[in-house]
C-alpha cells in the first residue's frame, strides 16, 4: 500500500482564506480542511485594499497546520481572484497592499471612455467593459495613485504574488518573461 501524499490547496476567496489538504493514496483523493478565517477587504479612505500580508501569513499558517496533520507538502495549488493584483516596483518589492476590486475605480475610468476606446481595447484584449476587470482598475489608480505608479515596474496578479512570496524571490522576471512583446 502506497502511503499517502499530502498536495495542499489554498483558496482566497473574497469572504474566506481556506486551507485544504488532499490526500492521495494511489487510488483517490481525500480532501481535508486545515485552516480557514475570514478575509475582507479594508478601506481606509473610501478605497478598499487587500490585506495582503495578513493574507500570505494565513498560507504560511495553513502550509505549516498541513505539513504536521499530514506530512511532506508534494505541492501546492493557490486558487485568487483572477482580477486583483499588485503593483511591483524598480526595486522587485511589492509597492503596498494591492487594491480590491471592490473600488469605483474601474466603474470611474468607463464612465469616462468613449464607446469607440472600449470597442478598441475590446478588440485589442478580449476584456468586456466591466468596471472590476484589471485593465480599468489599473488605470483608475493611475489617476488617483499617480506617485505609487511612477515608482511601478509590473503588475503581478494575485497567483503569482503569492508563490513569489512563498519562494522567498521576486516575481518580476517571471512577469516580464511572460508578458507579450
Amino acid at each position: 500500500m502506497m502511503h499517502e501524499k499530502n498536495y495542499v490547496a489554498f483558496d482566497c476567496g473574497n469572504s474566506s482564506i481556506r486551507v485544504m489538504s488532499g490526500l492521495y493514496d494511489g487510488n483517490s483523493i481525500e480532501l481535508k480542511k486545515v485552516h480557514q478565517v475570514p478575509n475582507e477587504p479594508v478601506s481606509v479612505n473610501g478605497i478598499f485594499y487587500w490585506d495582503i500580508l495578513y493574507i500570505f501569513k494565513e498560507l504560511q499558517a495553513g502550509l505549516l497546520k498541513a505539513f504536521l496533520k499530514y506530512g511532506p507538502v508534494e505541492s501546492v495549488g493557490i486558487s485568487t481572484w483572477g482580477i486583483d493584483f499588485g503593483l511591483i516596483g524598480k526595486s522587485h518589492q511589492l509597492l503596498g497592499n494591492p487594491l480590491s476590486y471592490r473600488n469605483t475605480l474601474g466603474e470611474i475610468i468607463l464612465k469616462d471612455l468613449s464607446d469607440e476606446a472600449k470597442h478598441k481595447t475590446f478588440m485589442a484584449t478580449g476584456i468586456p467593459d466591466h468596471p472590476m476587470n484589471s485593465v480599468y482598475q489599473l488605470l483608475g489608480i493611475k489617476n488617483i495613485c499617480l506617485n505609487i505608479t511612477r515608482r511601478q515596474r509590473c503588475s503581478s496578479l494575485f497567483p503569482i504574488c503569492l508563490p513569489g512570496f512563498l519562494q522567498g524571490r521576486s516575481v518580476v522576471n517571471q512577469l516580464l518573461q511572460a508578458r507579450p512583446r
